[in-house]
């Protein structure tokens, strides 16, 4: 594969571009083994108007970001580090793939941090009635090997946001109260 030469120069010669350089070459190194780990790395250490300049680059072509072996790492990254929007701009474009996207191996990780991170928003919402209440599809991704973390995670989600409504009901008392994993719940003398 041919590489651009600032990628080249990072890959072979250890050289360490600034943001500003890597204008016009976010994808290429997403979807590069070091250029992934360095994407990454910076992310973590930018600005915020850094990190807007690298996510709203590579945000249009999220979905082969996602589903590529390094880009998905990036993506990851992009979502931890971005704002409300950036991660409801990315959510967004999963709607009407998220299916595919939960079965695949690279894009399940992606999808479930998209659970994770945004808010009990209608996108979420729609992401997660298109995964599990459309027509088939629960029955199609719960015999996927990563689909099935895929609807571990929104479980879990589901069970976030559900719980605190539980917890208030009136007459439900110490019900709801959590007992700590492994603890002997009916104990015989």
């Amino acid at each position: 594969l041919v590489c651009s030469p600032l990628l080249g120069e990072h890959k072979h010669g250890g050289r360490k571009p600034t943001v500003a350089e890597l204008a016009g070459h976010v994808l290429e190194f997403a979807k590069d083994s070091h250029g992934s780990r360095y994407l990454q790395d910076v992310m973590n250490k930018a600005s915020r108007p850094e990190r807007d300049a690298l996510i709203n680059e590579i945000k249009n072509d999220c979905l082969s970001v996602v589903q590529d072996l390094f880009g998905n790492y990036v993506m990851q990254n992009f979502l931890d580090n971005g704002t409300e929007e950036q991660r409801e701009f990315i959510a967004n474009k999963m709607r009407g793939v998220i299916v595919d996207l939960s079965m695949h191996p690279h894009g399940c990780r992606v999808v479930q941090k998209v659970l994770e991170l945004i808010g009990p928003t209608s996108t979420r919402y729609d992401l997660l009635h298109e995964l599990i209440l459309k027509r088939g599809n629960l029955d199609i991704t719960a015999r996927d090997p990563h689909a099935t973390h895929v609807l571990q995670k929104a479980v879990v989600v589901l069970q976030r946001d559900v719980y605190p409504f539980l917890e208030r009901r009136p007459g439900r008392g110490d019900r709801f109260k959590k007992v700590p994993r492994g603890a002997a719940q009916n104990k015989v003398a």
